[in-house]
């Protein structure tokens, strides 16, 4: 309950607010009852008990107020919310009657233009009080007074038709121009659709067009960019004033740099130009400014990882038409090796005229040499075998020593001969080779030395082999003979070979191929056998270990070997041990 404070005597205490009491009893007990509703005729607002004026009807809730009012009050309700919207005043319908009702309604409709447009609708209940000693006269005065107020009824309704039919014929003529209008309109509306229509199926092809450009120019650039990346030439762009604006990443591996270090620098403050630096520079501007181009010149750099290189610089200048920055597109190509192999191929040359020359100085001085020998031994042998009778001791054994000298030097020329032309044997001579039938062969021509050292010869399977079979019989010949010749007197000579294949990759010891495979052909003796540091000074051209009229000799038949060997890409090593007999060790490539 609302209450106020009051003070008396210097005590205070609480007074109820009376007005405020007063006023909310008034407000519900005297107020007659109503509603708020908006333009579009819908109830926001509710006041007091409004059950016997509106009705809500089943099915979906509707704040209607034209459709929950009595059927009695629906005429007089429309007719005064359309007058007080025309007005803008308040109307009164009074003595509305309601059928079955011992009471009339008054409807008043108040506009609340303060808050826009809103109405106050407020309803009104007259009792009528019933007389028992009503005259008929009084009966007659009412039914009078009924058909005049139903007249004057009929006369607002006629009012309200020929204002609504006016209304509506107005209405009905902003239509119809509304129609025209938009007839018009839509007449319009559809040449503007039909442009639109073409001009969007034009920007869509259009639009098509330039997507697949669009996709065509991306790939073109993934393409150019992907190229630029994986070519294995450095490249720069340089700018107007020659300054590093990008580079690929073979720049930056070749040079050991990185974009932050070089972006923004000039292409001559880099310091790895080392040479026509000026005429670098000149040749530069000029493709700036006369926009030409710059190819093959030479200059010498010098890289971090490999030291002083060559390269050959093209330069080409990048043309925008829209934009005005000048670029430069700067190739360098590292032709070091080319002219490396230039120079090889010049010393190539020049070494194969030299070997011709030496070719034919080895023929002619073979033949001249070895005719004066085959003289002096045949001339030595004719005194020896006619004027024997008439020559002193002395003298015979100063012709056998003349004879010996001959033969040996005729010898030595001979393997003088060998020796330089097996560089000489072409490789497309070679072919797959039974190495059995090569070493039965060889020993067949050695029989009778065979024999006289009563030497026993053993040979494993060897599988066929792809060799130059002169050189290869060659070799096989001469570790035989040299198996038969460095025997142990007294002892049989035991000559076993065998084989072997080995990975080229375990074969660490000469330059083999780590992915095929090797033959390893051994060949042991049981004879006198060397110290083990001398097993690689033997493969060394006039390289005796013994004396050489204790075994005969020229000491250049193992240096023949190991050069066929390496003609073959193959090798060859010894091992031994002194009194122990040695073992040879052919490695020839499957």
């Amino acid at each position: 309950m609302a209450e106020r404070q009051a003070f008396t005597l210097g005590k205070s205490y609480t007074e109820p607010d009376f007005h405020k009491i007063a006023t909310d009893i008034l407000f519900s007990k005297y107020t007659p009852p109503g509603v708020i509703v908006n333009e579009q005729k819908e109830i926001v607002h509710f006041h007091g008990d409004t059950s016997a004026f509106l009705q809500q009807l089943p099915g979906k809730p509707n704040y209607s107020v034209l459709k929950m009012i009595r059927d009695d009050l629906d005429f007089e309700l429309r007719y005064a919310l359309s007058e007080a919207k025309e007005t803008n005043k308040s109307v009164i319908k009074e003595n509305i009657p309601i059928k079955d009702s011992d009471f009339t309604i008054k409807i008043e409709v108040v506009p609340l233009s303060s808050v826009g447009p809103h109405y106050l609708i407020l309803f009104h209940k007259n009792t009528i009080i019933p007389s028992v000693e009503r005259t008929v006269e009084k009966r007659n005065k009412t039914d009078l007074e009924r058909i005049k107020l139903l007249e004057e009824e009929l006369e607002q309704m006629r009012d309200y038709i020929m204002r609504v039919s006016e209304d509506q014929e107005s209405a009905n003529e902003e239509l119809l121009t509304n129609s025209e209008e938009l007839q018009t309109l839509y007449e319009k509306l559809e040449t503007s659709a039909e442009e639109l229509q073409s001009n969007n199926e034009e920007l869509i092809t259009v639009n098509d067009e330039l997507l697949e450009r669009q996709e065509q120019l991306t790939l073109a650039v993934m393409y150019s960019e992907a190229i630029v990346e994986t070519i294995r030439e450095p490249l720069l762009v340089l700018d107007s004033e020659l300054r590093m604006k990008s580079a690929n990443a073979s720049f930056y591996k070749c040079f050991t740099t990185t974009e932050q270090k070089i972006e923004g620098k000039l292409i001559f403050d880099l310091g790895w130009i080392k040479d026509d630096i000026d005429k670098l520079r000149k040749e530069l501007n000029n493709v700036k400014t006369e926009k030409g181009k710059l190819e093959d010149f030479e200059i010498r750099a010098f890289l971090p990882k490999f030291g002083e290189r060559i390269f050959l610089i093209n330069v080409r200048p990048i043309n925008n038409e829209s934009s005005a920055e000048h670029l430069l597109l700067f190739a360098m190509t590292d032709i070091t090796d080319i002219k490396v192999a230039e120079l090889l191929h010049q010393q190539k040359s020049l070494l194969e005229d030299n070997n011709k020359e030496l070719s034919s100085f080895n023929f002619i001085a073979s033949h001249d040499l070895q005719e004066p020998l085959r003289k002096i031994h045949t001339f030595s042998k004719m005194i020896v075998d006619t004027e024997s009778e008439g020559l002193t001791d002395n003298a015979k054994i100063y012709l056998d020593r003349i004879m010996v000298s001959s033969k040996r030097m005729q010898q030595l020329i001979n393997d003088l001969l060998s020796y330089s032309r097996i560089n000489n044997v072409e490789d497309i001579n070679l072919e797959y080779l039974d190495i059995n039938l090569i070493i039965d062969e060889i020993t067949h021509e050695m029989k009778e030395a065979i024999e006289s050292k009563n030497a026993n010869v053993t040979v494993a399977k060897i599988p066929l082999i792809k060799v130059l079979p002169p050189l290869i019989t060659q070799v096989f010949t001469n570790i035989l003979s040299n198996a038969l010749k460095y025997s142990l007197p007294g002892r049989p000579v035991v000559i076993k070979v065998d084989k072997e294949i080995v990975p080229g990759k375990d074969l660490l010891f000469f330059e083999s191929n780590p992915n095929i495979l090797y033959s390893k052909i051994s060949i042991s003796d049981n004879g006198i056998g060397f110290l083990p540091e001398h097993s690689s000074r033997i493969f060394e051209p006039f390289q005796r270990l013994h004396a050489k009229d204790k075994y005969e000799g020229t000491g250049i038949g193992l240096a023949i070997c190991k050069k066929i060997m390496l003609k073959h890409k193959g090798y060859i090593t010894a091992d031994s041990t002194l009194g122990s007999g040695s073992v040879f060790n052919l490695y020839l490539p499957l």
